[in-house]
């Protein structure tokens, strides 16, 4: 049973890293290939995928009527909407991995409903007309995707900081294109090295858990302070998303089923966003408590069945599907569907209005429905 229960723990953390054993060929400071469908190219016992109890069933009330196949295109021209003040947001630059980097691009997520899959990042650029650059394709280590928005999918603290994510950015500042940006990483650093699973099961603790999750913090800050050293920019890093807690990933809570190993793992994360808070303090940029904000917004919108309620509809965050009605996507990753995004990009614009005194309107429940496809 301890053996059955490792290896649901590998496969979750793979799922998580967005990754799969089949298609690793990175190392250190080289681009990686991701591939968004995991169950079809996984040759390893470990695959990356969904446990049994955690299948992507419609809900009985949901009638899936698929959206056309689409193949990677740019996404829709802009349309802003209920935003009367103008933003101080010259350009918004992007720092991350794969919850940041454009579901439309060289990753194309959502299957049969592609036309209606837009991350956060993509959702701020499309509702709200937030200048995130150009769309275009660009080589190695970059691809297709917004000039400003650097975030690469799989990218960890390390591959940010090899690939150049932050000195790009720092040259983007300096020509003037790009105002503001946004620091949010650290989630594949704990699965690509098994971190996250010898944390788990109390392989690692002490100084040398502490060096480990200090050195994530001291790349996330080293990016930062690039940022900050150029005195154009308002910088924004943002917590280490804490998926034990929010209560969006329904398969961990089979995988990580072990109170005390959960807690070491929530306990960790913990640290490495104190020691993100207090070094940004020191670095003179802003730290975002993303998972703060995120759980008191997720919250507050659950009903008694534990369905995510957003604009009087009921979203599935118990299980999986591309369907715009489920929380996340059935990638076999860590990837919020549309809605789920579209809470991102609210908590993202309540922390750039409240920090940086920009004015812009937070997405309303019916433009997130909107953009999912749920309404017209």
């Amino acid at each position: 049973m301890k053996i059955m229960i490792r290896i649901l723990a590998i496969t979750v953390a793979l799922a998580f890293a967005g990754i799969v054993v089949a298609s690793m060929r990175c190392g250190p400071g080289q681009p990686c290939v991701f591939l968004p469908v995991v169950t079809s190219q996984a040759t390893s016992s470990a695959t990356a995928v969904l446990p049994p109890t955690a299948t992507s069933t419609l809900p009985p009330t949901i009638t899936a009527t698929p959206m056309p196949t689409v193949t990677p295109v740019p996404p829709p021209s802009p349309t802003p909407t209920g935003n009367p003040q103008p933003t101080t947001i010259v350009g918004l630059a992007i720092l991350g991995d794969s919850t940041q980097d454009e579901y439309r691009a060289d990753n194309p997520r959502g299957g049969d409903y592609g036309a209606t899959t837009f991350n956060w990042v993509e959702l701020l650029a499309i509702v709200r007309d937030i200048n995130v650059g150009a769309w275009g394709t660009r080589p190695e280590p970059r691809r297709s995707g917004y000039a400003f928005n650097w975030a690469r999918s799989g990218a960890t603290s390390d591959q940010m900081i090899n690939d150049g994510q932050h000195t790009g950015t720092a040259r983007q500042i300096l020509d003037g294109d790009v105002s503001h940006a946004v620091i949010q990483i650290g989630i594949n650093d704990f699965y690509f090295s098994g971190l996250g699973l010898e944390i788990y099961e109390g392989t690692v603790t002490g100084e040398q858990l502490r060096a480990r999750l200090d050195a994530i913090a001291n790349n996330i800050i080293t990016a930062a302070r690039t940022l900050q050293e150029t005195e154009r920019c308002a910088v924004l890093v943002a917590a280490t998303q804490d998926y034990l807690t929010l209560p969006v990933v329904p398969e961990l809570y089979v995988a990580y089923s072990d109170p005390a190993g959960r807690q070491r793992f929530v306990d960790a994360v913990a640290y490495l966003n104190q020691a993100l808070e207090r070094l940004s303090a020191e670095a003179g940029v802003t730290f975002f408590d993303f998972n703060a904000a995120y759980l008191a917004e997720i919250q507050g919108r659950l009903d008694n069945d534990g369905l995510l309620m957003v604009g009087g509809e009921r979203i599935d965050v118990r299980t999986r599907g591309d369907n715009p009605r489920f929380g996340l996507l059935d990638d076999g990753y860590v990837h919020p569907g549309t809605v789920l995004s579209g809470l991102y990009a609210k908590v993202y614009i309540e922390a750039f209005n409240r920090s940086f005194g920009t004015a812009i309107t937070p997405l309303t429940d019916n433009e997130i429905l909107q953009a999912a496809g749920i309404r017209p």
